[in-house]
């Protein structure tokens, strides 16, 4: 008669995993626990993941509902850009950081460029200033929503660096050009 209890089970039980890890290698199992995770993950995980999401859209929808009719209500998009506004005020913010951090602008460049629903303004400002001023006006720049830097070009001079800083900010269009641009040719 055949006991499944104590330690007998156990080493029963032992001596067939051995024989099933000799017969077909780590894989299976391997495939097992990452099948039994994945289940977890999917009755425990993804709930609560879409409760959370529930949450967020009922309160979006409650401040919808709540907003007077004359007043635009902010709501973020997709991808977390900053609106127009905010982004044109970027613009002046990156150039008064530059003052503010002793950067001598020699003369700035910006351009604006709309793809459909998002925007940029690229800037590109050749300075003038020691190595740390550069590295503080940069760091404090990233602070600026939507910016991101391109390209920093160094070179030392007589009065200190000599740097060519390219940035862009990214923005929402307001409201997008949908009348497509034609080019001669």
């Amino acid at each position: 008669m055949k006991r499944f209890g104590g330690f007998a089970g156990f080493v029963d039980w032992r001596w067939h995993l051995d024989i099933f890890v000799l017969r077909y290698g780590w894989w299976p199992l391997t495939g097992a626990a990452v099948f039994l995770s994945s289940l977890l993950l999917w009755l425990v995980w993804l709930p609560v993941q879409k409760a959370h999401i529930q949450s967020e859209l009922q309160e979006l929808s409650v401040q919808l509902d709540s907003a007077d009719e004359g007043k635009p209500v902010q709501v973020r998009n997709a991808l977390n850009l900053p609106l127009e506004v905010i982004a044109n005020e970027g613009v002046q913010g990156i150039l008064l950081l530059a003052k503010k951090h002793g950067l001598t602008i020699a003369q700035a460049d910006y351009k604006r460029h709309e793809n459909g629903h998002i925007g940029r303004w690229q800037l590109q400002l050749p300075v003038t200033a020691s190595y740390p001023q550069i590295r503080q006006f940069i760091r404090a720049a990233r602070n600026i929503p939507g910016s991101s830097l391109d390209e920093v070009v160094l070179r030392g001079g007589d009065a200190g660096v000599e740097a060519r800083l390219s940035f862009s900010i990214w923005f929402e269009v307001e409201k997008p050009n949908d009348v497509p641009v034609e080019g001669g040719g």
